[in-house]
């Protein structure tokens, strides 16, 4: 989620309830100057693993693996 946006009718008239408005990270990032590296599958797998660790030294592996596959 950027935020939330009021919608608008076809002459620019706002109306109803604020939209959350969605978008990807990549994106996210790229508006405010930043990249994310390429890496291949199993090289983000294994960097998202490693922080889980760092965070929680004793999380399952079976855990992990959810977690980060669903």
């Amino acid at each position: 989620m950027t935020g939330q946006r009021q919608k608008q009718n076809k002459y620019g008239i706002e109306y109803g309830w604020n939209s959350t408005v969605f978008t990807t990270v990549e994106h996210f990032w790229n508006q405010r100057g930043l990249t994310i590296p390429e890496l291949d599958a199993e090289e983000g797998y294994e960097l998202i693993r490693q922080q889980i660790l760092k965070l929680n030294p004793a999380a399952e592996e079976r855990i992990i693996r959810k977690f980060i596959r669903g």
